[in-house]
């Protein structure tokens, strides 16, 4: 008698081998495990399929993570440019779906980006602080220039990266004219805002003073001796 351990399809009538074998047994308690998750219902042998090769798929990631990580790794270094490519393309031409996935992921992660964020700016403060400043002189620079040459004619404006009336002109559109900044609307807007937003900007506020509490009163310290050495001077 050879078994097949296919006790349901036997083609013997006086079958008497009880013996379960270890893979008899994994197999066993895997089913029971789907049967659980499914309910407790009849399992489906299509659905049973799928579902036992997911959980064979998360154990195997899981006892092979590091080498499955570093394998990923290394494919994406050697097709880099190929994937930058390929998510600008995506942005491109999804702009939608790319925000929106974008959004979610900033709300899921939120307190995580916050200290990502944090941890850089304090890791190259002085790199960002050189950039900015650099930026900061070449805009004024540009600007300088031309509002030198500036004929006011910003219909007709002849820099292409004009900063001072006038939108850039982009994929061939014409450029239009800034609207006029209204002051008095604008400071109605902020008093609109704080308003709404009142209890939330104190929390910020005094999240804010208590880790910077040592760094504000050093700094009013030093406006103080500044002002007083003024006075004395005059």
């Amino acid at each position: 008698m050879e078994c097949s351990h296919d006790c349901f399809n036997c083609p013997y009538d006086d079958c008497v081998n009880d013996v379960v074998t270890r893979a008899e047994m994994l197999e066993s308690a895997q089913r029971d495990r789907v049967a659980a998750i499914m309910g407790g219902a009849d399992v489906d042998q299509e659905r049973y399929a799928k579902l036992s090769a997911r959980i064979r798929a998360h154990k195997y990631y899981e006892a092979n993570r590091e080498r499955i990580l570093a394998k990923q790794k290394a494919y994406y270094q050697a097709n880099k440019e190929y994937y930058r490519e390929y998510a600008k393309q995506y942005a491109k031409e999804h702009p939608e779906a790319k925000n929106a996935a974008s959004k979610r992921y900033n709300e899921a992660h939120k307190e995580e980006i916050i200290a990502y964020k944090k941890a850089y700016r304090e890791k190259n403060a002085d790199k960002i602080l050189k950039k900015q400043r650099e930026y900061r002189e070449k805009t004024a620079k540009r600007k300088n220039e031309m509002a030198r040459k500036c004929d006011f004619d910003c219909f007709n404006c002849k820099f292409a990266d004009c900063i001072a009336g006038q939108h850039t002109p982009r994929n061939g559109a014409e450029p239009k004219p800034r609207p006029r900044y209204d002051t008095e609307k604008y400071r109605e807007y902020q008093k609109q805002w704080y308003s709404n937003n009142r209890e939330k900007v104190k929390e910020y506020q005094k999240k804010y003073y208590r880790e910077n509490r040592e760094r504000l009163l050093e700094y009013s310290k030093e406006r103080y001796r500044k002002g007083k050495a003024a006075a004395n001077a005059e």
